[in-house]
């Protein structure tokens, strides 16, 4: 009812086109988040490359060994960007490495990006190796990997991709998405008013997040409310939420698509969008404002797909 109801208040701002608004998270200095729509579909794509290269890479060492063990990981630049737009130079240029790596049980996070602080007037380095590391139930991906190879002899890429898609997939997209602010806000998405608050209260010498966040009510609210955390949370909520569904023929042809109603999709969104409730007013606002543009992008690409 809240969502309906911020809807039936704001209702022309939302559905008119012409003014929607883009979200620039406080302490950004220029519209980095220009263009959002199609990057933060190519990084959902991307995510889907990276796994796949991920699998092919690496099912060939299960079928020799006959089990599963490790997961080779990859550096960014070994991806074909030749598909991309958006996101091009931000995948030939940044030096990234991917790991996957087991969970362990002592550590709450699925995933981190490891970027180094550019302060203003500094130049960004994109040469300088980060690191992105997923965490992965090691037992689960095991577990199931062996069972296939006793089962038919062997395992294939495409059966190590979906083991991997279903476990990591979302924390992988969150992950990209917080390295591709870092590289086109040139280091300035880490260098917000608010994260450097946070730091100076909450990291210890080694630029860990301290234990009290893991803890403290109050801490983990405030760290879901930095700028760089709230977009790479839109983005892994976004790729999860379905605009539109299809109408299928007597023989199973696509014969038309039919957006879902928009009140449908940011309810959606909602639902998605970890811990969406901690974030402020102000903030649910222009997210349901951000998404509600999507909507629109995506009206117009099906009209253009059913003509």
């Amino acid at each position: 009812m809240k969502i309906v109801k911020i809807i039936n208040e704001e209702i022309e701002s939302l559905l008119d086109p012409n003014n929607l608004q883009s979200f620039y998270p406080d302490g950004y200095e220029h519209n980095i988040l220009d263009e959002t729509y199609n990057s933060v579909n190519e990084i959902k794509e991307l995510a889907i490359d990276i796994l796949k290269k991920i699998a092919n890479d690496n099912y060939v060492q299960y079928n020799r060994d006959k089990e599963f063990k490790f997961i080779f990981g990859l550096k960014l630049k070994n991806i074909d960007s030749s598909k991309y737009h958006e996101i091009k130079d931000f995948i030939e240029k940044m030096n990234i490495g991917i790991s996957l790596l087991p969970k362990n049980p002592n550590i709450k996070s699925y995933g981190e990006y490891g970027n180094f602080e550019t302060k203003k007037g500094e130049y960004f380095n994109p040469n300088l190796l980060r690191d992105i590391n997923i965490y992965y139930d090691y037992y689960l991906v095991k577990n199931s990997i062996d069972e296939i190879i006793k089962d038919y002899g062997k395992v294939g890429a495409l059966d190590v991709y979906s083991k991997l898609y279903y476990q990591i997939n979302s924390s992988l997209v969150h992950e990209l998405q917080h390295a591709y602010d870092d590289y086109r806000s040139n280091g300035m998405a880490y260098n917000t008013k608010q994260f450097q608050k946070f730091k100076e209260k909450n990291y210890d010498r080694d630029a860990k997040i301290a234990r009290s966040q893991m803890s403290d009510l109050e801490t983990v609210k405030k760290y879901l409310n930095l700028p760089h955390e709230i977009w790479a949370r839109f983005s892994q909520a976004i790729i999860k939420v379905r605009f539109y569904t299809m109408d299928f023929d007597d023989q199973g042809n696509v014969i038309a698509y039919k957006m879902h109603p928009i009140e449908d999709v940011l309810k959606s969104f909602k639902m998605h969008y970890d811990n969406f409730n901690v974030l402020s007013d102000d903030t649910k606002k222009k997210l349901y404002r951000k998404v509600s543009q999507f909507w629109h992008y995506e009206q117009e690409r099906i009209k253009n797909i059913n003509n």
